[in-house]
């Protein structure tokens, strides 16, 4: 097993609860970004991959390497539906687990979204604040997650 982070845009809070995760359970974890990412829990089981700063880069670097009985966390749908189709398990910052049909419906309503911001309409938005409620629902997916890839 192995745990891949998305690491971009992925809150703080979220990967550091995901690096103490990490070496308690002494899992290899990687970090995926277009720049270095600190890590706040030293481990020489984490490692860093710095991509390209072309777009999709990351991502594909993840979807190429993430295999069948890893972690992927992710707040990019696009990225999670391509790892769901591999059948890697992928989590977002919120406590969501990827599935089949619910990231189909994530993707098309983004989608939607993104169609009726281009025409000027507001939908209200998704809340876009990250707090203790968003952290302890990740901080239980997560754990539920790694016991059950534990044990595979």
């Amino acid at each position: 097993m192995h745990i891949w982070v998305d690491a971009d845009s992925f809150p703080a809070q979220a990967k550091k609860t995901l690096l103490k995760a990490a070496k308690r359970r002494e899992i290899p974890l990687t970090f995926v970004a277009n720049r270095i990412i600190p890590f706040t829990v030293e481990s020489p089981l984490f490692t860093m991959q710095v991509c390209p700063n072309n777009p999709g880069a990351a991502d594909d670097f993840i979807a190429e390497n993430a295999a069948p009985g890893d972690l992927v966390a992710t707040r990019d749908i696009p990225l999670a539906k391509r790892l769901v189709q591999k059948g890697v398990t992928t989590i977002n910052d919120r406590g969501i687990e990827f599935d089949r049909e619910n990231v189909d419906t994530m993707l098309k309503e983004r989608e939607l979204s993104m169609q009726w911001a281009n025409l000027g309409i507001s939908t209200g938005g998704r809340k876009s604040s990250y707090g203790n409620k968003e952290a302890h629902d990740f901080a239980c997916c997560m754990d539920r997650v790694l016991e059950r890839l534990e044990k595979l």
